[in-house]
């Protein structure tokens, strides 16, 4: 019996895995199933898992919606506009390395992200960036959908880059700023290799809390805004929480932002604030209630840039001057208020005397870089 056993049982192995190596294994698994974009064949990939890693989103589980805020935020602890605009996907970003000699994207938005004073390839457009020998991203292309009509309904998808060989190279795809996103795909050539990206230098990510501004109006593209340029620059996670004309200081936002272990918090909070008597009461109230759970963590505390008032620059100051008479030693103050001079005025840097063009945006990251860097070097 032994031995029949002994002859049986390879026989059926065989067997088996003959059958397997003559069934399409693109039918049972779809990252296997190659698509054409013009003449270059791909094998796409789920941007949720792993081995892609998906940044800005830190209560995300694996797997889960592209959403930037927990549960527990609602409509009835937050401005009604919060919980919507959490699935905007502003800061959120896939880095992931290849050896593939081409990258494409293929995504599905939720929605269209249009306004008539912010372009579509900034709203709800991706941009592609690829690290270069210096170790510096560097951009490579900008994907949005051209029919107005398919998005948020139709898959759509792009060749993002060649190269001439196939070494590894480390990409971060950045997400819409002004819309939600209901998939994101890779795609890479057949028998090409995907790994996680390489840590970033800045081990904790940067906060960002505050109005359309900071989650990125008005740019033209989602990785012109000053806090991605901030972070790229500095080679940090970006987290945002900009909510367009609802982050008003809640209470639930600060306590949620101090769970955060971050390397910065830039509050960069006044412009959703309805009058200066609401910032006099949710200003240095919020500031506090941050502190109470991140009591060293280094904080930028900012003023609008586009018609900052001196009664509302005097709140702002305020909350950063009773914290240093505190004896608080790591809170810093950027009073906005002319920084678009230099670079040619409102007129220039904004697209409607309020909300920043890529101009704009380049004067905010001029401001806040050098304090930036004083306060990561002040912590190594």
């Amino acid at each position: 019996m032994d031995f029949m056993r002994n002859l049986i049982l390879p026989l059926v192995l065989f067997a088996v895995c003959a059958e397997c190596a003559a069934q399409d294994i693109s039918k049972i698994d779809r990252n296997f199933e190659p698509r054409k974009i013009g003449s270059v064949e791909f094998r796409f990939y789920d941007a949720k898992n792993a081995p892609f890693k998906v940044e800005g989103a830190p209560w995300r589980k694996e797997g889960g919606a592209y959403s930037r805020l927990p549960d527990g935020v609602t409509k009835d602890n937050a401005s009604p506009g919060v919980v919507g605009l959490c699935n905007h996907t502003s800061g959120l970003a896939i880095r992931f390395a290849t050896d593939s000699k081409s990258v494409a994207v293929r995504y599905v938005t939720n929605g269209s992200g249009i306004m008539g004073h912010m372009a579509r390839s900034g709203s709800s457009g991706f941009d592609l960036y690829a690290r270069d020998e210096n170790g510096r991203y560097v951009f490579v292309k900008n994907f949005h959908q051209r029919n107005v009509s398919e998005m948020g309904k139709v898959p759509y998808e792009e060749l993002g880059a060649n190269f001439p060989d196939s070494k590894m190279r480390e990409f971060a795809l950045f997400m819409p700023r002004y819309c939600g996103v209901k998939s994101v795909e890779i795609g890479v050539l057949p028998g090409a290799e995907i790994k996680p990206p390489a840590p970033h230098k800045v081990a904790k990510p940067i906060v960002f809390y505050g109005s359309s501004i900071t989650q990125g109006g008005c740019a033209s593209r989602p990785a012109t805004v000053y806090t991605g340029k901030l972070c790229r620059e500095l080679d940090a996670e970006e987290i945002n929480l900009g909510f367009s004309g609802n982050a008003k200081g809640e209470d639930i936002l600060a306590e949620k932002i101090g769970d955060i272990d971050m390397s910065i918090f830039v509050y960069d909070y006044d412009y959703n604030a309805p009058s200066v008597r609401h910032l006099e009461k949710t200003h240095e109230r919020f500031f506090k209630i941050f502190r109470k759970k991140r009591p060293d963590t280094p904080v930028i505390i900012m003023t609008r840039c586009s018609w900052p008032s001196p009664d509302r620059v005097a709140v702002i100051r305020k909350t950063y001057e009773n914290a240093v008479k505190s004896g608080d030693k790591n809170v810093y103050f950027i009073d906005c208020t002319g920084i678009f001079e230099p670079y040619g005025g409102i007129v220039e840097c904004t697209v409607d005397q309020c909300h920043p063009t890529d101009l704009g945006f380049h004067a905010m990251y001029e401001a806040v870089l050098p304090v930036a860097k004083k306060i990561l070097e002040k912590n190594k």
